[in-house]
């Protein structure tokens, strides 16, 4: 299961800027989880933590 959270309520996701930014974020954490992480917090392009995010493939279920 992945579970990724955060917040678009501040300055790094005003505007034009809200689409670009979770963008952002997201391609972030492509990164951890290719570098092995598993878990770690979602900073904004100004350097704040945002939200959380976990990845748990061994109580994963399938569903369908």
């Amino acid at each position: 299961m992945v579970k990724i959270e955060f917040a678009t309520g501040n300055a790094a996701f005003e505007g034009d800027y809200e689409i670009a930014e979770v963008l952002t974020c997201l391609d972030r954490l492509k990164g951890l989880i290719y570098s092995g992480r598993r878990s770690g917090k979602v900073m904004d392009s100004n350097g704040n933590c945002v939200g959380e995010w976990t990845l748990d493939s061994k109580n994963a279920k399938a569903e369908g």
